[in-house]
């Protein structure tokens, strides 16, 4: 067994030289306008994201205000967070964006890391997310983007609707293409983005969690639930597979999240965060005889982390220190105190648990996440195509289905007339031939005929089909 736990950890050792890592974390509650509520978990979720990736990290940004039950938990944050105001942000961005052009200079490899979340809606044609006493819009976050250097930026939005970010929701529930979507495929190539979609404030915060859904979901996969190949790297491919067979049991519609991902276009297998690289975190290894839904809780009652092991498929965990968890593996739970080192799951004595009580349909909802395993070989699955993938906006995919229907239809049409003429012409030759060719005749005109009524209904379908979704 420690012959196992030692491979477990040092599979986990982050690759090559270290990084210099920055960090912008911002989360706002308040509402955009007085017709939606307050959000109550934005807050939570950005101190929790730096809380995350600041360690280690060479500049590390907290701009969210802390409400009072935030305060208590998070008490030596409070302090160091600042006002999401607009002002502050461009001041951190700023700050953070002369700093990375500084490490170019020297040749130094750097990390940009952006989070946000909060509200999220559209107006003129231009998607924003709310700030404090203002806005982030399309235009400001472009500018943003552009004005970084950094080797790698990976852009995480958890907004009531940040479907907003590619596309959106019009009135009356039209759908409407906006002409400036945050996401541009010309964009710049090391930027990375991983987008919630939600549109509903109760589907994508959880009490149970204390936090939004997707936040969750990312930072369980940062932490080393979705790095099932074992390298120490979660990279594009294991948080799209880990976020999308997270969420593949929640059957209703309305709580079953669903992301935009898509990785920075000059490498879309590339690491987004090596769990070993936090400094003092305790390595904890589950090895190929712990397998089940693992929920992991800090010592305040904040989830930390959640996933299902596969059976047969190591993995290593990291645990921010100083800190004492409850790991949880089905109906076992176990102590653990995090303080550095190395922890085997395997070599501990299972003991009494606390429970977290949160009632109602959505949480009856969200009870199916993590319900299918996430292991090396879905990972395989899914970069072999054999899985779904985690899908793109649906506006996105039916821009391009539109002409192709269009184009289906013009040449089922085309074939129909083909066949028609060789209909006409073998009913001709039937009326001219001898009593004994005429059945030959006759058959292959009844052939041709429905075969070209057949190309004229899948013609004139696929066109109005085509049709539909490009005016639509």
């Amino acid at each position: 067994m420690n012959a196992l736990l030692a491979l477990l950890l040092f599979a986990a050792l982050p690759p090559g030289p270290a990084e210099r890592r920055y960090v912008v974390a911002v989360g706002h509650n308040g509402a955009p306008d007085e017709a939606r509520p307050a959000l109550r978990f934005a807050d939570d979720d950005a101190a929790r994201f730096y809380e995350l990736l600041a360690p280690g990290a060479a500049d590390a940004v907290l701009l969210t205000s802390f409400d009072a039950d935030s305060q208590a938990v998070f008490g030596p944050l409070v302090p160091v967070a600042g006002e999401p105001t607009p002002d502050r942000l461009r001041d951190a961005l700023a700050r953070v964006r002369a700093a990375i052009a500084a490490d170019a200079a020297a040749g130094r490899r750097t990390t940009l890391y952006f989070f946000y979340a909060g509200h999220g809606d559209v107006e003129g044609g231009e998607g924003y997310v709310t700030l404090a006493g203002g806005r982030l819009t399309h235009g400001d976050f472009q500018g943003v983007v552009g004005a970084f250097n950094a080797d790698a930026t990976h852009v995480f939005i958890d907004a009531c609707k940040s479907y907003f970010l590619v596309a959106g929701r019009g009135p009356g529930g039209r759908r409407e293409r906006y002409e400036r979507p945050f996401v541009r495929r010309d964009e710049a190539p090391t930027v990375g983005y991983v987008l919630s979609t939600s549109n509903d404030a109760e589907s994508h915060e959880w009490a149970a969690v204390s936090g939004g859904i997707f936040s969750h979901e990312v930072r369980s996969a940062l932490v080393g639930a979705a790095d099932v190949d074992g390298d120490g790297v979660v990279d594009y491919d294991e948080l799209s597979g880990f976020i999308a067979v997270a969420n593949e049991r929640v059957v209703a519609p309305r709580y079953r999240p669903q992301v935009y991902l898509r990785p920075p276009p000059r490498d879309r297998r590339g690491p987004v965060f090596a769990p070993a690289s936090l400094p003092g975190a305790t390595r904890l290894a589950l090895g190929p005889g712990v397998a089940g839904r693992v929920t992991i809780t800090d010592e305040r009652g904040m989830r930390y982390a959640d996933g299902h092991k596969g059976a047969g498929a190591p993995l290593v965990l990291s645990l921010l220190a100083p800190r004492r968890y409850e790991v949880r593996v089905g109906q076992a739970a176990y102590t653990v105190q995090a303080g550095g080192g190395a922890v085997d799951l395997g070599a501990l004595t299972p003991d009494e648990g606390l429970a977290i009580a949160a009632r109602g349909e959505a949480h009856r909802a969200f009870e199916r996440l993590f319900e299918a395993p996430f292991d090396a070989d879905v990972l395989r699955g899914f970069r072999l195509g054999a899985a779904a993938e985690v899908e793109p906006p649906p506006d996105e995919a039916r821009g391009i289905a539109g002409p192709v229907l269009l184009a289906a239809g013009v040449a089922a049409l085309a074939g129909g007339v083909v066949l028609g003429l060789e209909f006409a012409d073998e009913r001709a030759s039937a009326a001219r031939a001898a009593q004994a060719d005429r059945p030959g005749h006759d058959d292959r005109a009844a052939a041709f005929g429905w075969g070209a009524a057949g190309a004229f209904t899948v013609g004139l379908g696929a066109l109005a089909a085509g049709a539909l979704l490009t005016v639509w």
